[in-house]
C-alpha cells in the first residue's frame, strides 16, 4: 500500500501543478431574419390618400401562400368618399374653366370693340383737324378779310359819293339849309364807315393772333389728348387681357391639379386589396421587425396598417442571416469577414458556420451611451430549416 502511494504522488503533483482550463467565452445574441436577397418587402405607397388602412382581411402570419392570392383588404369607404368628392370637385373646376374661357371671350370681344372705337374716333378727330387746318381755318380767315374788303369798299363808296354831293351841291342852287343835311349825314356815314373798318381790322387781328390761334391749339392739344387716351386705353386692355390669361392659367393649373389628384386617388384604390407579388413564407411586418429589441406586429381585423413602411413581408422560410449587436470592445477583437460558429437554443444540435459583418458606424441610438453598439450580421448561405424569423441565435467565433 504504501508503494503504491509513493508510485502515485508524482502523479498527483503533476495534475496539481497544470494550469487551469480556459473557460469559453460567452457567446453572442442575435435573432434570424429572412436574408435580404431572399425577403420581398410588401409597403403601402398612396400617392394621394393619407387617411387610415383599416384592415377588414388579413392572411394569418406565418402561413405559405401562393402568388396573386389575396392576403389583405382593407375598409375602402373613406378612400371611395375621397375620390367621389374629388369627381364632384374636378366636375366643378370643369364648370369653372368653360366659365372663365366663355367670360374671357367676351369681355376680350368687348375690349377690342372699345379699342376700335377709340381708334376710329381718333381717326375722325384727326381728319376733322386736318380739315380745320387745310379748310376751314383757311376760309375762316377769307371771311374775315373780304368783310374786310367789303368795309373798305363801303368806305370808299362813301367818300366818292360825299365828293360826288360836294362837286354837285356847289355847283347847284340848292338852299344851303338842304345842302348841310345831305352832307352832314353823308359825312357821318363816312365816319362810321371809317369806324368799322377800323374795327374789322382789329377784330381780324384779334382772331388771328388770338382767337383763331386759341381754337387751333385747343383742337390740337384736343388731338393730342385723345391719341393719349388711346395709349392709356390700350395699356389697360392689354393688362385687363394679362389678367384674363393669368386667371385661365391658374384655372387650367388648378383643374389640372384636380385632375391629377383625382388619378392618384384612383391608383390608390389599388391598395384596398392586396395580392401576393410572389410565392413564399408571409411575415407580418418587415425583416427588421424581428432583428432584437424589435416586436413584430401581428395584424388583426379592425387593426391599421401604417403606409409607407413594410406591413408584409414574403420569403422562401430557408434562407437567413442572424443580426446582433456588438460592443466596441467585442469589435476591436474582430477581423473584416471573420468566421462564426451560430447555434439556437431552440434547436438542439443545431450548428452553422458562417461570415461576420460588421458595420462601420455606431448605431445612433448608442452614441449617448457608455459603450458605442454597431450593427452586425451574419451571413449563412446555407438553407436552414426548422428555424422561423425571429429565433433567437448564439453567435461565436470560430476557435472559442
Amino acid at each position: 500500500m504504501r508503494t503504491t502511494l509513493l508510485l502515485l504522488a508524482p502523479l498527483l503533483a503533476g495534475a496539481l501543478l497544470q494550469e487551469p482550463a480556459t473557460e469559453a467565452a460567452p457567446p453572442w445574441r442575435g435573432n434570424f431574419v429572412p436574408a435580404p436577397a431572399d425577403s420581398l418587402a410588401i409597403e403601402i405607397w398612396p400617392e394621394s390618400w393619407s387617411g387610415e388602412w383599416l384592415f377588414l382581411e388579413v392572411a394569418a402570419h406565418g402561413g405559405y401562400v401562393h402568388e396573386g392570392q389575396v392576403i389583405a383588404r382593407f375598409e375602402p369607404r373613406a378612400l371611395t368618399e375621397a375620390v367621389e368628392r374629388a369627381e364632384r370637385e374636378l366636375e366643378a373646376a370643369r364648370i369653372d374653366q368653360r366659365t372663365a374661357e366663355a367670360r374671357a371671350g367676351l369681355e376680350g370681344a368687348a375690349a377690342e370693340e372699345q379699342l376700335a372705337t377709340a381708334v376710329s374716333g381718333l381717326a375722325r378727330a384727326r381728319r376733322n383737324f386736318q380739315g380745320w387746318k387745310e379748310i376751314e381755318l383757311p376760309m375762316r380767315r377769307e371771311q374775315a378779310a373780304l368783310q374786310d374788303l367789303f368795309a373798305v369798299h363801303n368806305m370808299e363808296d362813301a367818300e366818292d359819293e360825299l365828293e360826288q354831293l360836294e362837286s354837285m351841291y356847289g355847283a347847284d342852287e340848292l338852299t344851303d339849309a338842304t345842302e348841310e343835311l345831305v352832307l352832314m349825314r353823308n359825312r357821318r356815314n363816312l365816319a362810321r364807315s371809317r369806324t368799322q373798318l377800323d374795327l374789322a381790322r382789329r377784330q381780324r387781328a384779334f382772331a388771328d393772333e388770338y382767337a383763331l390761334t386759341h381754337e387751333d391749339q385747343e383742337k390740337e392739344e384736343a388731338i393730342k389728348r385723345q391719341e393719349a387716351g388711346l395709349e392709356r386705353l390700350r395699356a389697360s386692355l392689354e393688362l385687363d387681357a394679362a389678367a384674363r390669361r393669368e386667371r385661365l392659367s391658374r384655372s387650367g393649373d388648378e383643374l389640372k391639379r384636380k385632375e391629377r389628384d383625382l388619378e392618384r386617388l384612383r391608383g390608390d384604390l389599388k391598395w384596398v386589396e392586396i395580392r401576393a407579388p410572389r410565392e413564399g413564407l408571409l411575415l407580418h411586418g418587415g425583416p427588421q421587425d424581428y432583428e432584437p429589441g424589435r416586436t413584430p406586429p401581428r395584424h388583426a381585423r379592425g387593426d391599421r396598417a401604417a403606409a409607407r413602411r413594410p406591413v408584409f413581408t414574403i420569403s422562401s422560410g430557408l434562407r437567413y442571416v442572424v443580426v446582433l449587436e456588438l460592443g466596441e470592445k467585442d469589435r476591436a477583437k474582430l477581423a473584416p469577414g471573420s468566421t462564426v460558429t451560430v447555434g439556437s437554443p431552440s434547436l438542439a444540435d443545431f450548428a452553422r458556420n458562417g461570415r461576420l459583418e460588421v458595420e462601420s458606424f455606431p448605431l445612433p441610438r448608442s452614441v449617448a451611451g457608455g459603450e458605442s453598439l454597431y450593427a452586425a450580421t451574419v451571413i449563412l448561405d446555407a438553407e436552414l430549416r426548422g428555424v422561423a424569423p425571429g429565433m433567437k441565435a448564439e453567435v461565436r467565433l470560430v476557435g472559442q
